[in-house]
């Protein structure tokens, strides 16, 4: 497991607002917890090594608990997300020089 990860594991918590910032130009990844830059701040050279060429994806994944009787066939969690991908404002400031994803 990557060592970005470990720490992502240990710095979200409920309620949590996780973002993050992609420049494709220096080929990193970079991500904030609310607003913290756990990464290193977007331009500085640090963030997460991105190799060029290869194809990289928007998706995230969660664990939830559940709560109450489960019934069958009935997907259920207690456990809830909101994502925002630039279709209204951010609750942070995007990186100077960004845009938002938007789908494009």
């Amino acid at each position: 497991m990557p060592s970005w990860e470990i720490t992502a594991r240990s710095v979200i918590n409920d309620g949590d607002i996780f973002g993050i910032a992609a420049d494709f130009e220096q080929q990193r990844l970079y991500y904030h917890v609310n607003g913290a830059w756990v990464t290193g701040t977007p331009g500085s050279g640090n963030g997460i090594s991105l190799v060029k060429g290869k194809e990289y994806r928007a998706c995230l994944w969660s664990a939830g608990t559940v709560s109450g009787e489960v019934q069958r066939g009935v997907a259920r969690s207690d456990t809830t997300w909101e994502v925002n991908f630039g279709e209204r404002p951010f609750s942070e400031a995007i990186p100077s020089g960004s845009v938002p994803f938007q789908g494009k």
